[in-house]
């Protein structure tokens, strides 16, 4: 096999994906703990290359919810990482996370990355069930044409 086929193997993908997701959570959790420019700049990236990285997870697990396994699972992740990014964010905005400033850097690096790990989780789960959703889709739609259909 070539290393640009083995590149996007759905099943390496989704593994190297996973590992990635979890690096850059601890990036985010160590910047989180240091002041400085430095540190702001690793969290920000971390959150930047979140997005990439879950869709490629998302596309690893979309393989499995293509052949028939998963998307129940995938559903209840979406489901639950999002009730829980909600519950996190209106908790920080309310004022109920007020008490995380007495407690200092470490708390709030904890909070911040449980809400990291949700919204990646939540865009793993939501892309997964479009990718593996949607390549079925759209071969059942190509199937149901007539040849006289294509122009």
């Amino acid at each position: 096999m070539h290393a640009r086929n083995r590149f996007f193997d759905p099943i390496v993908l989704r593994k190297r994906a996973a590992v990635t997701v979890l690096v850059l959570g601890a990036a985010v959790f160590a910047g989180g703990l240091v002041d400085g420019g430095a540190a702001r700049a690793i969290v920000i990236a971390g959150w930047v290359l979140l997005v990439p990285v879950a869709v490629a997870l998302g596309y690893g697990e979309a393989f499995f919810i293509g052949h028939g396994r998963g998307a129940r699972r995938a559903t209840l992740l979406a489901v639950i990482s999002a009730l829980a990014s909600l519950a996190i964010c209106a908790m920080l905005s309310t004022g109920l996370g007020a008490g995380l400033d007495t407690g200092g850097r470490p708390i709030r690096s904890i909070v911040t990355l449980v809400l990291f790990l949700c919204a990646g989780v939540l865009l793993a789960s939501v892309s997964a069930l479009g990718f593996g959703l949607g390549t079925g889709y759209l071969a059942r739609k190509v199937a149901e044409r007539d040849a006289d259909d294509w122009p």
